[in-house]
């Protein structure tokens, strides 16, 4: 029996929006330098990505605590760049961060992490001193300290944030207001400007896509 026409119809519009969605569904980008590599699969060779991955580090936290790379495996992690004794950026980002800890509260494999860029006066004591001001949850909020050139370069190279020492700027130092996401297996996912409260919102969206497996 031939299909009414009505039908044929209703048919081609569903084949349509199942295909609009599978082509919309959402992702998250690569961040950083890729570089194509072959890899035997099932005894064929193959071309896949190998992406950019956090380098490993080692840092002291406001508890006097090593915290090394290990933190990140197998955990999303949002990632900035602050001083205490900073008068403009970092208290926004701060708060910003605070929110996020809060939107994100209960949420298992979830770490956040600040580097300060002025390890010769930020001790782990005013690091701590630091978080509690703002009403930090140290549990899965650590503030990281270590030699300047070490934070330097895990900035620049690993999280590909501009920072520096600037005796123009207020505090005596400049560096991003962005906010980085990293997935389970230590790749950037995201950059998101702290000062902008969409892609704050957009953050812990992504925050909790990757927590749910999705790539």
């Amino acid at each position: 029996m031939l299909l009414k026409k009505s039908n044929i119809l209703f048919l081609t519009l569903s084949l349509f929006l199942f295909i609009g969605c599978q082509k919309s569904e959402k992702t998250l980008p690569y961040i950083g330098f890729h570089q194509p590599i072959e890899k035997n699969v099932e005894g064929k060779n193959v071309i896949d990505t190998l992406y950019h991955t956090v380098p490993n580090f080692e840092f002291i936290n406001q508890d006097n605590q090593k915290i090394t790379q290990q933190i990140l495996e197998n955990k999303v992690t949002v990632v900035n760049f602050i001083f205490t004794s900073c008068p403009t950026i970092c208290p926004k980002q701060t708060q910003q961060l605070q929110k996020i800890q809060e939107k994100t509260k209960g949420l298992e494999h979830y770490n956040q992490l600040s580097f300060t860029v002025d390890p010769k006066r930020d001790s782990p004591e005013k690091l701590k001193l630091f978080g509690e001001k703002y009403h930090v949850d140290f549990s899965n909020w650590h503030f990281l300290r270590a030699d300047q050139n070490v934070v330097y370069d895990l900035g620049m190279n690993g999280f590909y944030l501009g920072m520096g020492k600037d005796n123009l700027a207020e505090g005596g130092f400049f560096h991003s207001s962005n906010i980085v996401l990293v997935d389970q297996n230590k790749h950037i996912r995201g950059m998101y400007d702290s000062f902008d409260e969409k892609q704050v919102n957009q953050l812990i969206d992504d925050i909790k896509f990757l927590l749910k497996g999705k790539r």
